[in-house]
């Protein structure tokens, strides 16, 4: 399973807070499960000061192509439109490869 930590605009949360929220959630999850930083392209430029995204971080940008999100840092998903709905790429060339990224469909491992 993967989880996933969104910060929200209207209330930031400090590096030190996103930080030990993922640090928690991962401590109660186990190592089993994947914790993620979702966020936008200015959240990650210029209000984190980390690059603390967990196991792996879901980068928003829209106007830009798919996939070429405008930061420097190791990314795994990009939503890059919200037009007709939202809509992400990833570094996964296969759904096996992303189910395999996830830990297997339904508690079954590939």
């Amino acid at each position: 399973m993967t989880t996933r930590f969104l910060l929200r605009q209207s209330r930031a949360a400090s590096c030190a807070e996103k930080g030990s929220f993922i640090a928690e959630v991962k401590r109660l999850r186990g190592s089993d499960h994947k914790v993620g930083l979702y966020c936008n392209r200015d959240f990650w430029r210029h209000r984190d000061t980390t690059g603390n995204a967990g196991d792996f971080l879901w980068i928003a940008e829209y106007g830009v192509t798919g996939g070429k999100p405008d930061i420097q840092s190791k990314w795994v998903f990009h939503q890059y439109t919200d037009k007709p709905l939202d809509t992400n790429v990833s570094v996964f060339t296969s759904k096996a490869e992303l189910v395999a990224f996830a830990g297997g469909i339904n508690g079954v491992k590939n």
